[in-house]
């Protein structure tokens, strides 16, 4: 089984589509499990069969980290682009979090700020290291910003936590 591929459907479906799926996310973003089971077989047929131990396999061997599942509930733990808004616990962030961007893109953030763009919130990391790596998904010449997030707590913003993001 193609665990990389069934983990890009898990997330089309639980941060993107769920109404594809036939799931419900609840306001932290968790659905059930079975649910998701049955629609991702059919949905794609080459997962005729998927078991729970599958999404398990998928979970634990992305490096991404991008869901967790708890008994017969399963969430993505962020980038989600649906309209119902998953709601987070506000965090006191470290004293410097980092974002990795594009040289193009830098253009814009210096005119507008970060934006979430699509997304429900604006991605920071706490290694420089991760933003890198989230940066090269969109250019081989990656960008960091450092943010001096506690500064920025103290301007209103608010900062929540998830996993590595």
């Amino acid at each position: 089984m193609d665990y990389l591929k069934l983990s890009k459907i898990i997330s089309l479906a639980l941060r993107h589509t769920p109404e594809k799926y036939n799931i419900i996310l609840d306001n932290s973003g968790w659905s059930d499990v079975n649910t998701l089971l049955t629609n991702i077989a059919k949905n794609h047929s080459e997962y005729n069969g998927i078991a729970y131990v599958d999404l398990i396999s998928a979970i634990n061997s992305s490096d991404k980290k991008r869901h967790e599942i708890n008994e017969q509930r399963i969430r993505a733990l962020y980038g989600h682009t649906i309209n119902t808004s998953i709601e987070r616990l506000n965090t006191i962030p470290p004293f410097f979090l980092y974002h990795g961007t594009s040289s193009n893109s830098l253009k814009k953030i210096k005119v507008e700020g970060l934006r979430k763009m699509g997304r429900q919130y604006v991605h920071l990391s706490a290694e420089i290291e991760q933003a890198k790596w989230v940066a090269t998904r969109k250019t081989t010449k990656p960008v960091i910003l450092k943010i001096r997030a506690v500064d920025a707590t103290s301007t209103g913003i608010i900062f929540y936590k998830e996993t590595n993001v």
